[in-house]
């Protein structure tokens, strides 16, 4: 067990939208938290911060998912294969310690991914969000 899974949150520790949660106004989709509910995990994430100008910026993340135990999927059946994901966020400097957020973002769930969240066949997940946060 980790803190995050004792405490029932999923912190901040990773760069995407849909699997975990990216800030403190996001919704927490699916709650992938760094002990994956006692399988373990490991991940790979990338992210690029792009500066456009003083008051706006762009982020592109991409990550990857995969248990560190495999997960029953079917009646002899098993996978590792979390998923992956690929997302983007514009940010507008609205005030002084107010930003506007927006983008969007897409996870692919593989085997263990469908299971564990979804316990369905979709095989996507898309998500477009907006947010006016202020940040002090």
């Amino acid at each position: 067990q980790t803190v995050h899974s004792i405490l029932g949150t999923g912190g901040y520790w990773a760069y995407t939208y849909i699997f975990t949660p990216h800030g403190p106004s996001d919704v927490n989709d699916y709650g992938l938290e760094p002990g994956n509910g006692g399988f373990g995990l490991t991940t790979v994430q990338a992210k690029l911060d792009v500066p456009v100008s003083d008051k706006f910026s762009f982020q592109g993340v991409a990550a990857w998912f995969q248990s560190n135990e495999d997960v029953a999927i079917g009646a002899d059946q098993t996978s590792s294969d979390i998923g992956t994901e690929f997302g983007v966020q514009f940010t507008a400097k609205v005030g002084k310690n107010m930003n506007f957020e927006f983008g969007g973002a897409i996870a692919n769930l593989g085997d263990a991914g469908k299971v564990v969240f979804q316990g369905t066949d979709d095989s996507t997940v898309n998500e477009i969000f907006g947010r006016l946060q202020l940040e002090f």
